[in-house]
């Protein structure tokens, strides 16, 4: 008889973050699809996106904090998972726009609240370095989020309904949050590791996530003048332009990729979830032998490549082509600027530097919704229009990065492997 042994607390945490970014997967993409289909308007879109983003952002900072004094992890990734269950179950029941906007901005209050505590269960559970415990945690992350994405393509094509999807996403959110709840342990405070950043995220695609009392410090340096290096000053100009580009792709990309089927939206974006969990790891090789300058310059490109593609799309074949090269480009612009943002930075200036890449990332994401929506009254309800206008800040950032000088890994310091693509983590 095959003998079994019981399963890991790192083992059982992968299968709870499976199953939380398979829920993620199905919900994520469809939500601008049914806010149109109650009667909201692209600009509400916008709206509930950044509103949504803005406060998912600012209160993760407030769990991480509790979580660290209360010297709680599992409470908060239960706190995470049933949280937005909760809401989810409205979303069927909700038929006027402005309610679902403020539904949405107060489900953003508890959805990332499990985000410091899981990244921190990851490398307090394993005996890898952290680096190798955020990928590999990552990784099983992103695998779920795709994974979503298909099931919500089949879900959509059989039954031709969104509502369903938030209703199947509680449901297995639910099973993740009570998975944790009953078999997940605190881990002996020996085992405590300070993680050097937590993630935010911008609706399906995660980021670096700002740590308030890192920005205020920034925010402390630059009105005190206090000199920083010019590297990261033009990095984080440099990284701000791109994240508006991207973000004014993203914002209305589930509402275009609907208008040729409602089941297209889940086939397209887990495209671009296998390309990335595929090229992860592969760009990150690459980054650290030629080195990060290269690598990002390399990832602008394929952004502007992918926003012509969007541009002059002519069918779904097209479309997974240029998904499966929006999968590539986010590989290579996270994990590099990241990197580099940790190479750049001299001894005692990590954190400081750190906060000016967030702080560009996440004022970026939060921006680019309402730039969209401002775009949209020029080229009315056009997004291939839209797309190919995003490309104006992408350039602008290319010019900026070609100015920055090239670093390799300096000797004992090795880069961070930290994937930066699924929303829960």
């Amino acid at each position: 008889m095959l003998k079994t042994r019981p399963l890991s607390d790192l083992e059982r945490l992968y299968v709870v973050y499976f199953l939380a970014n398979l829920a993620m997967g199905i919900s994520y993409p469809y939500v601008p699809v049914y806010l149109r289909e109650i009667g909201g308007t692209l600009f509400m879109v916008a709206i509930v996106i950044s509103v949504f983003n803005l406060v998912s952002s600012l209160a993760q900072t407030w769990w991480g904090d509790l979580s660290d004094r209360m010297g709680k992890r599992v409470l908060f990734i239960v706190i995470g998972n049933v949280g937005p269950a909760l809401f989810y179950l409205t979303y069927g029941l909700i038929t006027l726009p402005l309610l679902f906007l403020m539904v949405r901005g107060i489900q953003g209050l508890v959805e990332n609240a499990d985000v410091p505590a899981s990244n921190s269960l990851s490398t307090e559970y394993s005996t890898s370095p952290a680096g190798i415990s955020f990928a590999v945690f990552n990784i099983i992350c992103g695998v779920g989020y795709f994974s979503g994405n298909l099931m919500a393509k089949v879900v959509v094509g059989l039954t031709d309904s969104v509502s369903i999807l938030f209703t199947l996403a509680a449901i297995i959110f639910i099973a993740a949050g009570a998975m944790a709840g009953f078999t997940l342990h605190e881990p002996p405070r020996w085992r405590r590791r300070v993680v050097p950043w937590r993630m935010y995220s911008f609706e399906g695609v995660g980021a670096p996530r700002p740590i308030w009392g890192t920005i205020w410090s920034v925010w402390n340096v630059v009105l005190k003048r206090i000199k920083v290096g010019e590297d990261i000053v033009v990095m984080a100009w440099a990284t701000f332009f791109a994240m508006i580009g991207s973000g004014i792709i993203t914002t209305y990309l589930p509402l275009f990729f609907s208008t040729i089927s409602k089941d297209s939206v889940g086939l397209l974006y887990a495209v671009e979830a296998i390309s990335y969990v595929v090229f992860l790891p592969i760009m990150g090789h690459i980054s650290d032998r030629v080195g990060k300058k290269p690598v990002i310059v390399f990832s602008l490109v394929l952004y502007i490549v992918y926003a012509w593609m969007l541009y002059t799309y002519n069918d779904i074949l097209f479309l997974s082509a240029a998904q499966f090269i929006s999968g590539v480009k986010w590989a290579s612009f996270f994990n590099s600027v990241n990197a580099y943002t940790t190479e750049i930075a001299p001894e005692g200036k990590l954190a400081t530097y750190l906060g000016l890449t967030y702080m560009a990332i996440f004022l970026g994401w939060t921006v680019a919704p309402l730039v969209a929506a401002t775009l949209l009254l020029f080229v009315g309800a056009q997004f291939q229009h839209l797309f190919l206008l995003s490309i104006a800040p992408i350039v602008a950032s290319l010019m900026i990065f070609l100015t920055i000088r090239n670093v390799r890994p300096r000797k004992g310091k090795p880069s961070p492997f930290i994937d930066h693509y699924t929303v829960k983590r």
